[in-house]
């Protein structure tokens, strides 16, 4: 991924309201300016995600993995074969929601405009 978080927001917000990052893109932008984005509402980091996609041998016949803690590892369990289980690193099953509003509001404020 090549993106900058900055056009990468700007990509998803295109969404409109309920736009989301998911952890997946939003990983290698972790950090202090991933943080600022957190504390002034840009961002809003949602519930973590309990359901994965299912494997590629189930052929649609579940909706979808329950994600289980077992130990420290989470698992996507597959209900058909447990040798499909996925294990998932912990920014997998993170996403965020983007204020359109609030990004209107940092660009406009980076770019030295005034009002609303």
């Amino acid at each position: 991924m090549n993106d900058s978080l900055p056009k990468l927001l700007l990509r998803r917000s295109e969404a409109g309201h309920g736009a989301v990052l998911w952890g997946r893109e939003a990983q290698p932008h972790f950090g202090r300016a991933f943080d600022r984005l957190l504390a002034e509402g840009l961002l809003t980091e949602r519930a973590p995600a309990t359901i994965w996609p299912p494997c590629s041998t189930c052929d649609g016949r579940c909706e979808g993995r329950d994600i289980v803690l077992i130990g420290d590892l989470l698992v996507a369990e597959c209900p058909e074969d447990h040798r499909c289980n996925s294990t998932l690193a912990p920014y997998l099953i993170r996403s965020f929601e983007i204020d359109a509003a609030v990004l209107c509001r940092l660009i406009a404020a980076a770019s030295g405009l005034s009002g609303d």
